[in-house]
């Protein structure tokens, strides 16, 4: 530990009853999220396209294949496919080329994307499970900003609390409390709509919530009332099970049906978590 303080990568400890507790540094921060980004991009299929890109129309520089009549007041001149606009024209048996002939190929459409990593920090999180989150947000952390796009990336700590992690705090990430996923929900939701651009929800957690910060309804309810409210946001929920519990599957499935696009996803080791967010990012 001393060693390592003096490089800079533990700004210090703190002793809290049987065990120590260290403070790791934004430059511990970025050297580890740099590995784990290389670990996860191994073997890496980059044929398709990661969540940020999609298939909606728009205007950019990624020419798509779909074939469209020119509409002057949304494509411009150098969109034209001169080829395809002649075939046109000539199948009608004219000699003109007119603007009424133009067609072009519409432009696929790269939007900005909102993560919303929500962690569960509660304290059936100890061990392997706590650690998959941190470096699954550690190597989406990392891929973003090599990427040089205009994603964004939330990272939101929840138990019977929430807080919104800052620079630099993702690996002095600790377990322990109760698990409130209506509140760390509803934390996403305001994020999304306060942010530009399609948001992308990932839900980390092992088990059923314990704690309600609605005192009118039970933790079960509030997690499904604060699903469902995920439909005034342009949003997608990714949840991300640790624990294969039937009331959690349950529950989970339930929360994926109300929030209308959704998907659940179970790892049975938690460190294999960074390599399906890197794939899902990046391929």
């Amino acid at each position: 530990i001393q060693d390592l303080t003096e490089m800079g990568y533990i700004e210090g400890t703190i002793e809290r009853f049987h065990r120590k507790i260290v403070l790791y540094s934004t430059k511990a921060e970025k050297a580890l999220g740099e590995k784990i980004l290389a670990l996860s991009l191994r073997d890496l299929n980059k044929k398709s396209f990661g969540e940020h890109k999609t298939e909606k129309e728009g205007i950019s520089i990624f020419v798509g294949e779909k074939i469209v009549e020119f509409d002057p007041t949304v494509h411009t001149f150098d969109m034209i496919d001169i080829s395809e606009s002649l075939i046109k024209s000539a199948v009608k048996g004219e000699i003109e080329f007119e603007e009424k002939d133009f067609v072009v190929r519409q432009p696929k459409h790269t939007e900005k994307c909102v993560y919303v990593m929500l962690i569960d920090v509660s304290d059936s999180m100890r061990g392997k499970k706590i650690v998959g989150a941190i470096e699954a947000a550690l190597a989406l952390k990392r891929a973003i900003k090599k990427k040089g796009s205009n994603d964004e990336l939330r990272v939101v700590a929840f138990n019977h609390r929430v807080r919104e992690i800052k620079h630099g705090e993702i690996l002095n990430l600790e377990a322990r409390g109760r698990t409130d996923i209506g509140l760390a929900l509803k934390k996403a939701r305001e994020i999304v709509r306060e942010s530009s651009g399609t948001g992308i929800i990932f839900l980390i957690s092992d088990g059923e919530p314990t704690s309600s910060y609605n005192p009118y309804l039970t933790p079960w309810k509030c997690a499904l009332k604060e699903a469902e409210k995920l439909r005034r946001v342009d949003t997608r929920l990714q949840i991300i099970m640790f624990g294969k519990e039937g009331r959690f599957l349950d529950l989970c499935m339930n929360m994926a049906k109300l929030s209308g696009k959704s998907n659940v996803y179970h790892f049975s080791d938690p460190l294999n978590l960074k390599k399906f967010m890197i794939r899902s990012y990046m391929r």
